[in-house]
């Protein structure tokens, strides 16, 4: 039983939902369900020759020879999609989805030259949008230490990476 359909078929009279509404509601809900059950057995290998669907294993591991762990391997291609500037995934994140060490992530990014910058603007956009020093500043606000009565506000320059400004209050 869906709690939500239960709780909306309860209070059907009082509302006016229709009712027959509700039991096609929850007749789609029930096929839903079927749907994703029948989506997981395949997926965990149980109907594998009629299934349409492909499970990405991107990392596997590979053992060195010598005692330790095993290393782990990721697939350069996997890396490649997950990392296309339209997708803005971060590091911390796969990593924590691969159930791999940060550091592994970023050793076999380099490994395979693949850049993890979200930017796709090129150098000589930038260029134009920075042309010099003072053209754009980057100014933020540091409030962790708010609790002591500080804020801390810093100014960076675009193009030089300068800190022209770096302020000390005790408010923002």
């Amino acid at each position: 039983a869906i709690p939500l359909l239960l709780e909306m078929e309860d209070a059907a009279p009082d509302k006016g939902l229709p009712v027959q509404w509700l039991l096609d509601c929850a007749d789609h809900f029930a096929r839903l369900i079927v749907e994703l059950e029948n989506t997981v057995q395949s997926a965990a290998g149980v109907n594998r020759e009629s299934s349409h669907i492909n499970c990405v294993v991107p990392v596997h591991t590979q053992p060195n020879g010598k005692h330790g762990c095993p290393r782990k391997v990721i697939n350069p291609t996997f890396l490649r999609t997950a990392f296309h500037p339209s997708r803005c995934i971060k590091l911390h994140q796969l990593a924590k989805q691969l159930k791999i060490h940060l550091q592994t992530l970023k050793a076999r990014l380099h490994q395979n030259g693949i850049d993890h910058w979200f930017s796709t603007i090129s150098d000589d956009e930038l260029d134009n949008l920075v042309s010099r020093p003072n053209a754009l500043w980057h100014i933020d606000g540091h409030h962790k230490l708010i609790m002591w009565g500080f804020v801390i506000h810093g100014v960076v320059d675009g193009y030089s990476r300068i800190v022209p400004g770096l302020k000390a209050s005790t408010n923002n």
